[in-house]
């Protein structure tokens, strides 16, 4: 449960890191 939000959370984080578009 901590794990798959957790993953989910990195992977926007390096989403928008790659393409800032929400920011």
């Amino acid at each position: 449960m901590g794990l798959l939000p957790a993953s989910k959370r990195a992977v926007v984080f390096e989403s928008e890191s790659q393409t800032p578009t929400t920011a």
